[in-house]
């Protein structure tokens, strides 16, 4: 037996040899060319020479350097090439070429878009971006969002009655061009003093400017609507009496105003005019100080003024009262305090326990000697003894035993079979023969046509000036059989 499986086992390993040596020499991988003989040029060798311009050793054109390793229209190559900037050729990494270097243009001196640029399209051409907030070109402002009003147009352009301009960049109208815009209320085009309309194009005081084209009219005089006109002291929007505004707008005695840059008023009362106002604790019509009544309306210390119209100051009269004594028994008053203290035994009753008391758990007291009485609150805190539960006892359970009369069956016996390794042999050695001659057939049908990375690789190294001779050691030595070699050639 052991015999049989040896020869099969050598009967596969005989086989697989073949179809390896069979088959083994697409497996191989294609050298590099030989180097070519001395004083030979190669385009493509990564070598500049002869007359090559170029060679990078890529044979791809487009990168500057052509397939046949001459520089490309645009591209200045020593030895690496790169574009040519100013050439009015866009290659290569070139983001413009406009041919000459002008500051402004959108394409820089070294062919990228400027900034606040983007270059492209058929015919070249680089435009500023309107709203990157980037002042480029032909653009007057660029506030980076197109909000109306704000002075700079959505064509990144100054809008109509604007000027822009500075560092950082703003817009600002231009009061006197006769264009209301922005914050302009008015605008006439020229600065006339009483026509609505003021030098910073607001509204004049006591006038109001709206319509289209825009006009100022006065407004009409109203005693009560808090601004004051030409003919008005005063206008605090209220006729409240005593505010310091009369009903006709006149300043009432008594107080001051004064009228704001808004056309408001503000009011404020006046010490020594013999009227005691909110904010004044006394008025005797004279702002001299020791009578009574000081310089700002306040009483003075050693006074009482009395009176709102004017006010009657006078001395204050100084007195003390007595103190009493205190009184027998522990009781008397004070003058300083007005009250009286009175003195005397309190009452009331305490409760002592006796030394000779025990104090239970239940909270009574017993007293030595003293036969207790029974207190079931007491009992009920003692605790029942514990449960005793005995152990349970499992005796063990013990396993039957084994008859010692019980004799194991006897396996049979293998049958002996001696012409199984021979047979094994045979079959192997016919499966070899079979594939033996399956894989020659094969062969000679695979060895007709040689691969076509073979035969490419033999045409391109011939173009470049190699010896088929050269070719054919050069492959054999890297692990190809003469015969694929000789039927490449021979394909070619």
């Amino acid at each position: 037996m052991k015999k049989g499986v040896v020869l099969v086992l050598l009967m596969l390993l005989i086989v697989s040899s073949v179809s390896f040596v069979v088959f083994g020499d697409e497996e191989f991988e294609l050298p590099p060319p030989p180097p070519p003989p001395p004083g030979q040029v190669v385009c493509g060798d990564g070598v500049v020479g002869g007359s090559e311009q170029c060679d990078d050793g890529a044979m791809i054109s487009g990168d500057g350097c052509s397939s046949s390793c001459m520089a490309e229209s645009g591209f200045s190559c020593s030895p690496s090439c790169s574009p040519i900037c100013g050439d009015g050729l866009l290659k290569g990494s070139e983001q413009c070429d406009f041919g000459a270097d002008v500051p402004g243009d959108g394409c820089s001196a070294i062919c990228t878009a400027e900034s606040g640029f983007t270059c492209g399209g058929t015919p070249l051409s680089c435009t500023t971006v309107c709203g990157d907030s980037i002042v480029a070109g032909a653009e007057q402002c660029d506030f980076g969002a197109n909000v109306a009003g704000d002075g700079c147009s959505a064509a990144c352009a100054a809008e109509s009655g604007f000027t822009c301009g500075g560092t950082p960049l703003s817009c600002t109208t231009v009061c006197g061009d006769s264009i209301v815009a922005g914050a302009e209320q008015c605008d006439f085009g020229a600065n006339v003093a009483g026509d609505g309309c003021s030098a910073t194009c607001a509204a004049e005081s006591g006038f109001t400017c709206s319509g289209t084209p825009i006009t100022c009219d006065p407004i009409p005089v109203v005693c009560g609507d808090s601004i004051v006109d030409a003919s008005e002291q005063c206008d605090l929007g209220a006729d409240v009496a005593g505010d310091a505004c009369s009903i006709t707008c006149t300043v009432e005695v008594g107080f001051a105003c004064t009228t704001g840059s808004d056309a408001s008023s503000t009011c404020v009362p006046l010490c020594g005019n013999g009227i005691v106002d909110a904010s004044e604790a006394c008025d005797n019509g004279n702002t001299a100080s020791g009578d009574g009544c000081s310089a700002t309306c306040t009483v003075e210390s050693g006074f009482t003024c009395t009176g709102t119209a004017p006010s009657v100051c006078t001395a204050s009269s100084g007195g003390g009262g007595t103190g009493g004594q205190p009184g027998s028994g522990g009781s008397g008053t004070s003058a300083s305090s007005g009250s009286s203290t009175s003195g005397g035994g309190g009452s009331g009753s305490s409760t002592r326990t006796s030394k000779n008391a025990i104090q239970t758990p239940g909270g009574a007291n017993l007293q030595r000697g003293v036969q207790p009485v029974f207190d079931p609150a007491i009992t009920t805190q003692i605790p029942a003894p514990p449960v005793y539960n005995p152990p349970v006892y499992n005796p063990p359970v013990a396993s039957p035993p084994v008859p010692d009369y019980y004799v194991p069956p006897v396996a049979p016996a293998p049958e002996d079979d001696s012409s199984l390794p021979f047979v094994l042999a045979i079959t192997a050695g016919v499966l070899a023969s079979g594939l033996a001659v399956t894989f020659g057939v094969l062969h000679v049908v695979r060895s007709s046509k040689a691969p076509a990375k073979l035969i490419n690789y033999l045409r391109s190294n011939i173009a470049q000036g190699y010896s088929a001779e050269e070719l054919k050691n050069n492959l054999v030595s890297g692990g190809w059989s003469q015969s694929a070699v000789d039927g490449a050639l021979k394909q070619l």
